[in-house]
């Protein structure tokens, strides 16, 4: 561990406040000493307490667990988070952090935690489209609508990033261990806080200040009210970012945020289509006899009669990750009909 890296880790582990370690990690990046431009003695004697056995046990950690660290003024740092209100001084990241510029849109997807069959299904076709277009997805890793975000990214061969309210050492929720292995190898996993902390309620609603802050823009699957989501659609407006959401039932209590964010002015997404054309999304390009080939193969499936989703990919060998898009394509050439219960049928 070099000297530079031992006192950004100093600074990470020093108990004082946010903008007092973005002048000390200012320092750092212009040489100077650590405690230059600190003249609160207190914070001074908090760094001297700083024991190298403190540091030395940190750094094998992120060696042990492959942890990453950038602070605000290194390279790898996420630049659009150094523009939003009170910027995380330093990260810690799994995988390729570097995804984030890679030049695909990042767009934000959140929801409730304790998300509806309706919130799932919305989840999982927006995924599908989205990874089939130059987009990252950006969720908050808990369970509900953040995890499907990241299973579902990854299912159709997106890339995805997790923004964690605990320390990247502490699998939580702990049935997400795989998700989040997976997640290391293609996007990013990300986290202010060190590594052993744990899932505290305090920490989540000021790790939505990153998602918001990432992102290009935010959708809203479902939520209420008062719930989570509204937290980081208010940081994601002072941020000035634009806000989507899903309509829902009336009568469910999940619709009532995002029925509200639409009547406030969010954008409303109503159908398949508004997915690419109101997200503006570049959809990545499909061989054209392939494409062809696969579409004929449903239309062949379609003759016995209506098909659910399920049935038409239990019954073909069409990979998965592009029969959605098809389906939507054959839909806008007139080609096949969506019935009641998801169910598709050709148009004679």
């Amino acid at each position: 561990m070099n000297i530079e890296l031992y006192k950004k880790l100093q600074v990470a582990i020093c108990a004082v406040n946010n903008r007092t370690r973005i002048s000390m990690y200012r320092n750092i990046a212009v040489d100077k000493n650590l405690t230059d431009n600190i003249y609160d003695l207190k914070i001074i004697n908090k760094i001297r307490k700083i024991k190298d056995d403190e540091v030395a046990k940190l750094y094998d950690i992120m060696q042990n667990e492959n942890i990453k660290f950038t602070s605000i003024y290194d390279d790898d740092y996420p630049k659009v988070l150094r523009y939003i209100d009170d910027p995380p001084a330093f990260l810690f990241y799994k995988g390729n952090i570097n995804v984030l510029t890679n030049g695909n849109d990042n767009i934000s997807i959140i929801g409730s935690r304790d998300c509806t069959d309706y919130g799932r299904r919305i989840t999982e076709v927006l995924c599908q489209k989205l990874s089939n277009g130059y987009v990252n997805t950006i969720s908050g890793g808990a369970r509900g609508i953040d995890s499907l975000v990241h299973k579902n990214t990854l299912k159709y061969d997106g890339i995805t990033i997790s923004v964690l309210g605990n320390g990247l050492s502490v699998c939580y929720p702990p049935n997400n261990k795989e998700v989040f292995k997976e997640i290391e190898k293609k996007g990013c996993i990300i986290s202010e806080f060190l590594p052993n902390q744990q899932p505290k309620p305090y920490n989540f609603p000021r790790r939505n200040r990153i998602i918001s802050g990432l992102c290009d823009k935010l959708i809203v699957v479902e939520g209420g009210e008062k719930s989570g989501t509204s937290i980081t659609v208010d940081y994601a407006l002072n941020q000035g970012k634009d806000i989507y959401a899903f309509p829902g039932s009336i009568f469910s209590p999940k619709s009532t945020g995002t029925n509200r964010l639409i009547y406030d002015g969010a954008v409303p997404i109503c159908n398949f289509n508004d997915i690419i054309e109101k997200l503006k999304i570049k959809r990545k390009k499909v061989k054209n006899e392939y494409t062809s080939s696969v579409k004929k193969r449903i239309l062949q499936l379609l003759d016995r009669g209506p098909l659910s989703i399920n049935q038409i990919i239990r019954n073909s060998d069409i990979d998965i990750s592009i029969i959605y898009e098809l389906l939507f394509e054959l839909q806008i050439e007139n080609e096949i009909v969506l019935l009641s219960g998801n169910y598709y049928a050709k148009i004679d």
